[in-house]
């Protein structure tokens, strides 16, 4: 969404977010269980954990190196200027909270909550960004605008829902937020979706810079509070939705 009522919309950064969902797509289809059959078996998650916090600590280290050399920023920025924010320049740019973000997520939550909250931060935050900045009249303290957060909130919302409703229909992996049955709509498949929407982007709305970046809140607000939902509605124990806390109590 817009940080500023002047920042312009950045179409490179956006699609980028798109490319960001290889990572849960991977996580919920298995695929490296596919590719590599001999290596990992139902280990996607636990490999894809630890690749991702390993992507976090080099990531941290360019950073440092960066902002100690010269050379090495030049060459940064060579390279990813044009996924950069103004303000990200000279400081800790997105990807590394949205990277951590996605690592905690894969690492202890159901995979279509990875999926999920994937696709809020490509769908809703994007829409919020374009809408906010081309409509947005009503404006907050903070630059961001109602009609935004509105966008925001309703692009994340569809985008989850034609997500589930084709795992629902072509897929297996769809048990906890299959959005229909033989007897009808779930409407509390429904309404968590629309609920998880509504906290991104409320947590996009008091987003700042560095870990409290917005690629870091919302796989983590939206995905604990998805899966918090998920629990309460089935009247299940809460662990039993956190990996690997159900494994302590099998």
């Amino acid at each position: 969404m817009e940080k500023t009522q002047k920042e312009p919309f950045n179409l490179a950064r956006k699609l980028f977010h798109l490319f960001g969902l290889v990572i849960p797509l991977v996580y919920f289809f298995n695929l490296l269980d596919y590719l590599f059959p001999a290596i990992f078996k139902d280990n996607t998650r636990s490999w894809g954990f630890f690749l991702l916090l390993g992507l976090v600590a080099i990531l941290l280290l360019v950073e440092y190196l960066r902002f100690r050399y010269p050379f090495w920023q030049n060459l940064f920025l060579k390279v990813a200027s044009p996924l950069l924010k103004d303000k990200e320049l000279g400081k800790m740019h997105g990807s590394i909270p949205y990277i951590l973000g996605m690592c905690l997520v894969v690492g202890f939550m159901p995979r279509e909550v990875a999926m999920i909250t994937g696709l809020y931060l490509a769908f809703g935050d994007p829409t919020a960004a374009y809408f906010g900045g081309k409509y947005g009249t009503m404006r907050f303290y903070n630059g961001k605008s109602l009609q935004g957060l509105v966008a925001g909130i309703v692009g994340g919302f569809i985008s989850s829902v034609i997500f589930m409703a084709w795992a629902t229909v072509y897929t297996n992996s769809a048990s906890h937020l299959a959005l229909w049955n033989y007897d009808g709509p779930i409407w509390t498949s429904w309404g968590i979706l629309f609920i998880g929407s509504v906290v991104a982007m409320a947590l996009e709305f008091i987003s700042h810079e560095g870990f409290l970046d917005d690629n870091l809140l919302i796989p983590i607000g939206a995905g604990a509070t998805i899966t918090v939902l998920l629990a309460l509605f089935k009247g299940e124990p809460l662990f039993s939705y956190f990996y690997p806390l159900h494994l302590l109590f099998q």
